[in-house]
């Protein structure tokens, strides 16, 4: 699906960078989005006035997530893209570090990675 907007339009002329990901949730409300079929499904949320990754569990659709994440207090979310095996890690309150999905031997120009800490949030 390419859905051009001027603002995707403008990054390209000016060489700038767009983020775009699936709406999840807004003003609490769970968005729905065309995407079908099930899959363990990440997002980046602000819950509470704390951003948090969640993750399903179990495989699941988009609109089940959405509504999940919305009967579960996130006020907004955006999906994050990757499949089941996507590599990364965190660190829990207590500071331990934990990794999940598998580590590649190379990444690619195109690849984001999301850092924050407390309630800043980089992209890169």
């Amino acid at each position: 699906m390419n859905v051009e907007t001027p603002l995707l339009q403008a990054a390209i002329r000016e060489k700038g960078y767009f983020f775009r990901q699936y709406p999840l949730v807004s003003n609490s409300e769970a968005i729905d989005n065309k995407p079908k079929g099930k899959s363990i499904r990440r997002a980046l949320t602000i819950r509470s006035g704390e951003i948090i990754m969640i993750e399903s569990r179990d495989k699941e659709s988009f609109h089940d997530f959405a509504q999940a994440l919305a009967d579960s207090g996130v006020s907004e979310a955006i999906y994050l893209m990757g499949s089941a095996d996507v590599y990364g890690w965190y660190r829990d309150e207590q500071g331990k570090q934990s990794f999940f999905g598998t580590k590649k031997e190379k990444y690619w120009d195109e690849e984001n990675f999301l850092v924050w800490r407390g309630k800043k949030l980089d992209i890169y």
